[in-house]
């Protein structure tokens, strides 16, 4: 009896199979290979991934640096100075412009104590090379901007210190009585410029004499104004209307060589829609520090003659009040003119 032959192709196991090197090959390395593919995988998200990383660490770094410039609207002060820093100092590509900008703002103001603030910062970002490459022209050379903030720097500091002033005032003085609460009050006496101001001195007399400072609210400008309404009569108050073709009330610009906005000096604000720098006849304003680049815009009609150290005691106890507090705003609780 003849038994039937077994189909090659059906059979379970080949006695003779083909040799595969490709299987072989990964059989031998499939540690190796699965190593491989994962690090190919890993490559593959950090290549989708880093992108958009790199543009959220951007985005977040302006949105710091923006930050940091808002908080610099209203001027710098070696008080401030340390905070800004300490904001910025995590973020190496906003903190060097930063340091740069509050330089140049200080230089702006004239403000010796702020560069001295500074000048640790500076020489230390100068030593790490930082903005290394970012150049400005000096003496016919190229060099790093910020080592041309540090020779400047060290310019301006090696010098004696001159601290300017305004005359002594040689007209009528007034007291102002301004009160922070129930508990704190602080008292200022003016001085005031009759020959260079006259219209504006009249004005603000007439307004001590009439009442009309006695509670209206005060507000401090960051630390460089502090800026106060009362002096216009309520039928010269208004607000000036872009679409009116009618003048607004205003106050002569009054301006006289030798008196500046320097700190102390009791000014004017201009007032929006006014022609030939008319002034608002409401606001008056005490420079809190020097800001000569406001010369010119706005009348110097007085000084503080007494009690800067007052106001600074009273800016300091605002600034220290919580955000969102419900007390009262400081109001001028007093004024009167002095024989």
């Amino acid at each position: 009896m003849t038994t039937p032959q077994q189909n090659p192709l059906h059979s379970s196991q080949d006695p003779n199979p083909t040799p595969n090197p490709l299987m072989d090959w990964v059989l031998a390395n499939k540690v190796t290979l699965a190593v491989f593919l994962t690090a190919v995988a890993v490559i593959a998200v950090m290549q989708d991934q880093l992108p958009k990383r790199a543009e959220a660490n951007r985005r977040q770094s302006w949105e710091l640096h923006g930050q940091a410039i808002k908080s610099l609207e209203t001027g710098i002060s070696a008080s401030r100075i340390p905070s800004i820093l300490e904001l910025t100092r995590e973020d190496d590509r906003v903190h060097p412009w930063v340091v740069a900008r509050m330089v140049q703002m200080a230089f702006f103001q004239g403000d010796r104590e702020s560069l001295q603030a500074l000048q640790p910062e500076v020489d230390r970002l100068v030593s790490e090379g930082s903005l290394s490459g970012v150049r400005v022209a000096k003496d016919g050379q190229a060099v790093d901007i910020l080592v041309f903030l540090k020779d400047q720097m060290n310019a301006e500091l090696s010098q004696p210190e001159i601290k300017f002033s305004n005359p002594e005032p040689t007209g009528q003085k007034v007291k102002l009585t301004l009160a922070a609460d129930a508990e704190n009050s602080y008292e200022i006496t003016l001085g005031l410029y009759p020959d260079a101001a006259p219209e504006t001195c009249k004005a603000f007399l007439e307004a001590v004499s009439e009442g009309r400072l006695v509670d209206q609210e005060i507000e401090f400008q960051g630390e460089a104004l502090l800026r106060a309404t009362g002096m216009a009569k309520e039928d010269q108050d208004q607000e000036s209307d872009e679409d009116s073709e009618e003048e607004p009330n205003s106050l002569p610009l009054e301006v006289k060589w030798g008196y500046f906005h320097y700190q102390g000096a009791l000014t004017t604000q201009t007032l929006i829609g006014a022609e030939s720098g008319g002034q608002d006849p409401d606001v008056f304003s005490i420079q809190l520090q020097d800001q000569n680049y406001s010369d010119g815009n706005s009348t110097v009609f007085g000084k503080v003659v007494e009690g800067m150290e007052e106001l600074e005691s009273l800016r300091a106890l605002i600034a220290n009040r919580e955000e969102g507090s419900e007390e009262t705003a400081p109001k001028i609780s007093a004024a009167e003119i002095l024989p």
